[in-house]
């Protein structure tokens, strides 16, 4: 395999089928009593639906300017690089592969095998077979997990064989999808035991910010509207046909996603909606027409959540791909296949991280961390649309963002008042008043190792090119390098990880504060190159991130594996600064989740 561009053999409705395949998917199944609990007045809970496909398809016109302008594999890792430098294309990056894409389809995997269990008993068998007990993340083979595995492995196998089987399987498995949800929709509100009353009866009052946090649920439901762009590099005619697919499948998204709601309250006032718990879907073909409608629902279920992880298995890869032939990511995700004509590797990179979250079980944790982070990266990359229009005016475009520039506008400011609502609620007040953290902060840190790994990524390339060119970088250079991974790395990982232990003084928002200000002024000395002021620096952090490791000594009756959660942070966080390169990397990450554990 070599590294060379993808081939040019999609067209709209193949571009279409990917959106559509990727947005519909176990989201519409499960976030709807979400939103009904936070939301219980059926009109206001149908405003966040219809708000939310409305953002998506500004956000969808914004993308197809954004990728016509520049048709390139990768999505927003592109603009977000264009438009902000590589370090913020980089973290969109790193966060699809560590939970946006491969999250996604590890949990996508488990739930469609608890739908096969109704079909074939003992498939959703969740009880250990055999547990490989890796330290604090435990790989637990069952059957569940194995019908996961092989669900996640089949995907793989079809993208990897080629564009074609990949289009004429994720086609297929689309139409299949719209169809069947849409017979199940027509016979549910004609001939279904339901009531046009509970359309107009509330169950409580609505505030305006749980309005804002409902529609967190709603857009990361709606995320995967922006799936064609990440295909760019491989759609014919890109300035035409990306556009068409975009709009497309995002409109027959929000035609689906309406009356599938209102189906819901059709059958189940919104108090009621609020209270299932599972697939909405299953309850609703049960209460329609009865147990054995509601096989032929898992029956779709099945298609659905196939069809949704096929189109991840198609996107993702893409990213990384991009990701490595700009050289922030292992090099050899960046080659083609020479047959297949496929990004092999990265396929294959993906479906091995995501068999890792299936083992571990932290796929849905991670998932719910990162939701934030979907709403965060789309927001940014519509901003980017404003900031590529200033800085190169005269470009051709081949296509304009319908309502520029008041719909990109509104989705990026909706966007990013999403997002500090969250970390509002979720950080800084938690912070302050000495609760436990909420998920988007947890996600915020995971976001925040992508700093680390991307320093890491950008050395090893910058090596790679300079060995190819036959020069050798200095020893004094080496040494910088070297010490700017070790003390961010220290700040993003050791640093916060050693805030999970504050939970044990009686004041811990005031050691916390003192500790990542103690860690930024050694990543600033770092980036000045005054390296040996933050080697003191440091020294303090760690210091001081020992006084409550002594503290917790002393409530320790049977060593490592006995003490509490937070000890067991601050111990692999001082391990950090013994790891090298890649092992780093990992550790950061393991140590960042284990702490959003703690706190969530």
């Amino acid at each position: 395999m070599s590294e060379r561009s993808l081939d040019r053999r999609l067209g709209p409705i193949d571009g279409a089928a990917v959106v559509i395949s990727n947005v519909i998917g176990g989201g519409i199944l499960f976030t709807p009593p979400l939103v009904a609990a936070a939301v219980p007045h059926p009109g206001w809970f149908l405003s966040t639906w219809l708000a939310g496909g409305l953002l998506a398809f500004a956000g969808a016109m914004a993308y197809a300017e954004l990728a016509a302008l520049r048709p390139r594999a990768g999505g927003e890792y592109v603009y977000l690089s264009a438009a902000y430098g590589r370090l913020a294309g980089f973290l969109t990056g790193w966060t699809s592969f560590v939970a946006g894409f491969s999250g996604a389809i590890a949990v996508s995997a488990v739930v469609l095998a608890s739908y096969v269990d109704r079909f074939l008993p003992t498939a959703g068998d969740a009880t250990p077979i055999i547990t490989i007990p890796i330290p604090y993340v435990p790989l637990v083979i069952s059957r569940q997990s194995l019908v996961a595995l092989a669900a996640i492995a089949l995907m793989a196998w079809i993208h990897l064989q080629g564009v074609g089987p990949g289009r004429f399987v994720g086609n297929l498995l689309a139409a299949l999808k719209v169809s069947t949800l849409l017979i199940f929709i027509a016979l549910g509100l004609s001939v279904g035991t339901g009531s046009i009353a509970h359309l107009g009866q509330a169950a409580g009052p609505v505030r305006g910010t749980a309005w804002l946090l409902a529609m967190i649920p709603v857009m990361f439901t709606y995320s995967g509207w922006n799936a064609a762009a990440y295909l760019a590099e491989e759609i014919r005619e890109p300035g035409r046909n990306l556009p068409r697919a975009l709009g497309i499948g995002t409109l027959v998204v929000i035609g689906i996603y309406g009356l599938l709601n209102v189906l819901y309250l059709y059958v189940l006032p919104v108090g009621e909606l609020a209270r299932v718990r599972g697939s909405v879907l299953d309850v609703i073909a049960d209460q329609l027409l009865g147990t054995r409608a509601g096989d032929v629902m898992g029956v779709v279920s099945i298609v659905s959540i196939t069809a949704s992880i096929s189109a991840m298995t198609f996107a993702g890869p893409r990213v990384y791909y991009a990701m490595a032939r700009d050289r922030l990511f292992f090099q050899s995700a960046a080659r083609v296949h020479p047959l297949y004509q496929t990004p092999a590797v990265a396929i294959v990179a993906q479906a091995t991280w995501s068999a890792v979250l299936v083992l571990s079980g932290s796929a849905s944790t991670l998932t719910n961390y990162t939701g934030f982070a979907v709403v965060l990266f789309a927001g940014v990359a519509v901003a980017a649309l404003f900031v590529l229009r200033r800085r190169e005016p005269n470009v051709p475009r081949p296509f304009k963002a319908l309502g520029y520039p008041v719909a990109p506008a509104v989705f990026a400011i909706a966007s990013l008042s999403i997002v500090a609502n969250a970390l509002w609620s979720d950080l800084i007040r938690p912070v302050s008043s000495g609760t436990p953290w909420g998920p988007s902060a947890a996600g915020l840190l995971i976001i925040a190792a992508g700093i680390p790994a991307y320093w890491w990524f950008k050395a090893s390339g910058m090596k790679s090119v300079q060995r190819s060119d036959t020069t050798v970088r200095s020893q004094v250079d080496l040494l910088l390098s070297h010490h700017r991974l070790q003390a961010i790395v220290y700040l993003f990982a050791a640093g916060p990880a050693s805030l999970g232990l504050t939970s044990v003084i009686d004041n811990p928002s005031r050691l916390a504060l003192l500790i990542a200000g103690f860690s930024w002024v050694a990543a600033g000395s770092v980036l000045v190159r005054q390296i040996r002021f933050a080697r003191v620096i440091t020294g303090l952090v760690l210091a001081v991130s020992l006084v409550p490791l002594f503290m917790t000594l002393k409530d320790l009756n049977g060593g490592f594996v006995a003490g509490t959660p937070a000890l067991n942070v601050m111990l692999l966080s001082v391990l950090l600064l013994l790891m090298r390169g890649g092992a780093t990397v990992l550790l950061a990450t393991a140590a960042l989740v284990h702490l959003a554990k703690s706190h969530a």
